[in-house]
């Protein structure tokens, strides 16, 4: 928030600018993968190639003096200047000594900065063990890198490569499904997940255009199986996404409850809200 306020301040004061055609959000998003790409504000001038970074040039420069007259480091430069403070000789042979042994977990998540920062630590001893899935990049967060566990044995030859192929928790049909989906992505490394669970009913495939048509080929799965109901779990990823299919359930009288978190029409916020819409 606090970095939002700055910006606004810079976008409508400093830029003379529309915050609405140019929302802080946008012009951080921009900031912050510039950062996370090592782009300095000195230097993000070398990439503009759009109106739109033209301003965030502009904006960035401004950012940056304001965090400093303050004293201040946002998320990203706690990053960028802990790899600044590692270029220093001195500094990365006292933290080499201090940190002979490495562990860094969610590999294919780390970042240009972080990538560089575990570098420079582990380069003295080589000590590093890493542990990672290239699979899950496909949920990567906060301009995460999956070249660094693609490229992990390049860089380290010497390491040792343990797979762990396989999986506890789905059936056979599952791991297949998966296997099949992934091979067609010529970059992954090379693996093969296998099971020795039970194989099972096969997978379920449906064309969904949008989120309110998936709840509803749902809800018709579950009605035209003739389960009963308590046998059914719906999976979702996020609890924003709990909305469309409760309300399909509702309009197709099934009965359901929330694991672990409150049903969308018991929310505080949405109770208050239906209160006043009905008086």
């Amino acid at each position: 928030s606090d970095q939002l306020s700055i910006l606004k301040s810079i976008i409508k004061e400093d830029l003379k600018l529309d915050e609405k055609k140019y929302p802080a959000r946008m012009i951080w998003s921009f900031i912050s993968n510039a950062k996370n790409s090592l782009i300095t504000a000195e230097k993000y001038h070398l990439y503009i190639d759009s109106h739109i970074k033209e301003i965030v040039a502009n904006a960035y420069k401004i950012y940056q003096n304001r965090l400093s007259e303050n004293n201040a480091l946002d998320f990203d430069d706690i990053l960028v200047k802990t790899l600044q403070i590692l270029q220093i000789e001195e500094n990365l042979e006292f933290y080499q000594e201090r940190f002979k042994y490495i562990m860094v977990d969610e590999y294919q998540d780390t970042n240009e900065p972080q990538y560089q920062i575990v570098k420079l630590l582990a380069w003295k001893y080589r000590n590093l063990a890493v542990a990672g899935d290239d699979w899950q990049s496909i949920y990567s967060w906060r301009w995460a890198d999956m070249k660094n566990i693609i490229n992990f044995k390049k860089d380290y030859p010497e390491a040792l490569v343990i797979k762990l192929e396989q999986n506890y928790r789905s059936t056979q049909n599952i791991i297949d499904a998966a296997n099949e989906v992934i091979k067609n992505n010529k970059t992954a490394l090379e693996k093969t997940l296998f099971t020795n669970n039970e194989i099972w009913e096969k997978i379920t495939y449906i064309d969904a255009p949008d989120d309110r048509i998936e709840a509803k080929s749902i809800t018709t799965i579950i009605k035209e199986k003739w389960w009963q109901y308590s046998d059914n779990l719906i999976l979702y990823r996020t609890n924003s996404q709990s909305r469309n299919l409760e309300e399909a359930l509702m309009i197709a009288w099934i009965p359901y409850r929330v694991v672990w978190g409150l049903k969308f029409y018991d929310r505080m916020e949405v109770k208050d809200l239906l209160a006043y819409l009905k008086v």
